[in-house]
């Protein structure tokens, strides 16, 4: 496909005006003859030529990933279709959970049995405090009470944390979309074993709004920066631009520049810029 920007504003020569005194000034002084032909004067006008500069461009998505899995286990379902439409959210693959719920609930039942433990250590140190009072045990007696129920404390707080890790592990076994997009090909299926290391599952691409990125030469970089200063910053969102498909249509809506990139490459002299334009239709795949 082809993109375009306008160039630069460029002001014509008075070239009207020009014309009509250089013909008064060629005129004889003594010219008094009634055959002089007359002259129609039009008053010059000063409009802008913004002739487009024409650049062959790729479709890319403005957000991709590819979808892996975060925890092993077997691939209990695949809940989207292929190449389809999807929300952020969306649930696209389930693990099975079994082994990460059991692990949640062994360690439920270990913080109950701690926290037990840690009520029984403190009354145990609030029952020694009384007595120490009385004079009836002895002040190291108290401390070892009070150190017995930090450690209980402790150990209450180590497997809070530890189930916090299995909690999450367990909603990994959830795989959903985390934006907006179309689905590509599963790579796997029902039964498959994955993990961290087994590679994508799927990839996710954004489709609304889809960019279109294109080389400009290093000269060309310059002259959209000083463009930019001039509209008022070099951040300045006022590059529009239009679209020509590969079938030689014209794309409906203009887009806009949002990213010029940052470094030119010394073997092709260029750096790449990208346009975004809306996208409603899914008419600009990615690639």
């Amino acid at each position: 496909m082809w993109i375009a920007i306008p160039s630069i504003p460029v002001a014509p020569p008075l070239f009207a005006a020009m014309a009509v005194a250089a013909g008064l000034a060629a005129a004889p002084a003594n010219a008094q003859m009634d055959t002089t032909p007359a002259v129609i004067v039009a008053p010059a006008r000063i409009s802008d030529l913004k002739p487009a500069r024409v650049y062959s461009g790729r479709a890319v998505a403005v957000q991709k990933v590819d979808v892996r899995a975060r925890v092993e286990g077997i691939i209990r379902s695949v809940e989207f279709e292929e190449g389809a439409a999807v929300k952020a959210g969306d649930v696209l693959y389930r693990i099975d959970e079994r082994p990460f719920q059991a692990a949640v609930n062994e360690i439920e039942a270990s913080i109950a049995g701690a926290e037990a433990r840690r009520r029984l250590a403190e009354l145990d140190r609030d029952r020694k405090a009384k007595l120490v009072d009385r004079g009836s045990v002895s002040q190291a007696e108290l401390d070892v009470a009070v150190a017995m129920l930090a450690q209980a404390e402790s150990e209450v707080a180590r497997l809070r944390a530890r189930l916090t890790r299995a909690q999450l592990e367990l909603s990994f076994c959830t795989v959903v979309a985390p934006f907006d997009g179309v689905t590509g090909i599963s790579a796997v299926d029902v039964g498959a074993l994955v993990g961290p290391g087994s590679g994508a599952l799927t990839n996710l691409n954004s489709t609304d709004p889809m960019g279109i990125e294109f080389p400009l030469t290093s000269a060309e970089l310059v002259e959209l920066r000083e463009t930019r200063l001039r509209a008022g910053g070099p951040r300045a969102r006022m590059d529009t631009v239009t679209l020509t498909l590969a079938n030689g249509s014209k794309y409906e809506t203009e887009g806009r520049i949002d990213f010029v990139g940052a470094r030119v490459s010394q073997t092709t002299d260029t750096s790449i810029v990208r346009a975004v334009f809306a996208n409603p239709d899914q008419l600009l795949l990615h690639g």
